[in-house]
């Protein structure tokens, strides 16, 4: 038997995060843990605040665009955020439960631990990038790298920082700041990614499992021998019904998330690409965070909702493993039992949200519909 565990990227994107304090440890005290889940979500809670009154005050339309798609970017990144601070008991549950494996044919362990190790380097991929994001948006915004006293995003600020060196150097700093602890809560996306991507290897091993039904005692005469396949069904029975309840309750914990990303993801995409093609100034940090802003809201509901199909196909291919398996050679009460869960498994297994939003490929595809329609409207409503 072969064990397979959470990947360690998974615990190196925890790191990360309990180094900004997102991430609480056991042994910390309630009032460690208090005191930066207030600090997190005063900083972001902030940035969001301070993003939308600039875009309501600046009378640029296209940098109110551009403001306002950072607005509703950082609002999903507050809803991240109170996930990362309130559900990590349930998130540790997913990974210690969903995200393991047992399996007996080494071939299949070979095949799984490729898929992880690919999934990791996507992961790496969008970690090395966000990375490359911060340090060029610290590099970017120091002031001797413009000419004239500015802020790298024009937001909304108490303190007078045009006439006032000291609420210069106090607004530059919380926006910096902000950014960074913004980016480092993107780095959550990684783990809801790996448990849905976890969801459908579940389904696609249990799928393997029903295909090999039987064959072990496919050609015994006597009656005990056949009925190790009787319990091996019973086996699997169970194991799919766990899978099903596993999966529904991770769809329950997120749903809410998912939601929020469903009817923000366009209004980011939309934004950011009014901004880089309309911008009205040659500003080199509002065109690096139009970009992350582009390119994490397409990448992050694509890949949401494309291990959504994902789970919904190889759930959808477990009646044809069945039907692979050797059935016919079975004792009446196998059969009985394969009957029923054939019709058991005719029922899809969909992640909707809502009930109204299926999460796959063909919401992703409305989606982008919807944000070129959104953009048509954008750009005629600015050339008036």
């Amino acid at each position: 038997m072969y064990t397979i565990r959470a990947h360690p990227i998974i615990s190196q994107v925890i790191t990360v995060l309990q180094i900004f304090g997102m991430w609480h440890k056991d042994e910390e005290s309630t009032f460690s843990k208090i005191g930066k889940k207030m600090i997190n979500s005063i900083m972001l809670v902030s940035l969001f605040a301070s993003l939308s009154s600039g875009a309501y005050l600046s009378g640029d339309m296209n940098e109110s665009v551009y403001l306002s798609a950072a607005t509703v970017a950082s609002a999903l990144l507050v809803v991240k955020l109170g996930y990362i601070l309130s559900k990590q008991h349930e998130i540790n549950e997913f990974l210690n439960d969903i995200c393991v494996h047992s399996i007996e044919d080494v071939n299949e362990f070979d095949e799984i631990n490729i898929k992880l190790e690919n999934f990791a380097k996507f992961g790496y991929i969008n970690v090395f990038s966000m990375l490359l994001a911060i340090f060029l948006f610290i590099i970017l915004s120091l002031p001797f790298f413009s000419s004239e006293r500015r802020l790298p995003l024009n937001v909304g600020f108490p303190l007078d920082w045009k006439n006032s060196i000291v609420g210069y150097c106090l607004a530059h700093t919380f926006v910096v700041a902000a950014v960074i602890f913004a980016m480092v809560v993107t780095f959550f996306t990684i783990i809801y990614w790996y448990v849905m991507f976890n969801c459908s290897i579940k389904y696609q091993l249990l799928g393997n499992s029903l295909r090999k039904l039987g064959s072990k005692n496919s050609a015994a005469k006597n009656v005990f021998d056949k009925q190790e396949t009787v319990e091996d069904l019973k086996k699997l029975i169970e194991s799919h019904r766990n899978i099903k309840e596993k999966t529904a309750s991770f769809k329950a914990c997120f749903s809410n998330l998912f939601l929020a990303q469903i009817f923000t993801s366009n209004l980011c995409i939309c934004g950011s690409l009014y901004g880089l093609a309309f911008s009205s100034e040659n500003n080199l940090i509002q065109t690096v965070i139009n970009c992350v802003i582009l390119i994490y809201n397409t990448f992050d509901i694509f890949v949401v909702m494309y291990f959504g199909n994902e789970i919904k196909y190889h759930y959808s291919q477990l009646i044809y493993c069945l039907f692979e398996s050797d059935w016919i050679n079975q004792l009446d009460t196998v059969k009985r039992n394969i009957i029923i869960l054939t019709e058991v498994l005719k029922q899809p297994q969909d992640l909707v949200i809502l009930k109204l939003y299926p999460m796959n490929l063909e919401t992703f595809t409305s989606i982008v519909k919807l944000t070129y329609s959104m953009f048509n409207i954008l750009q005629k409503f600015g050339k008036k």
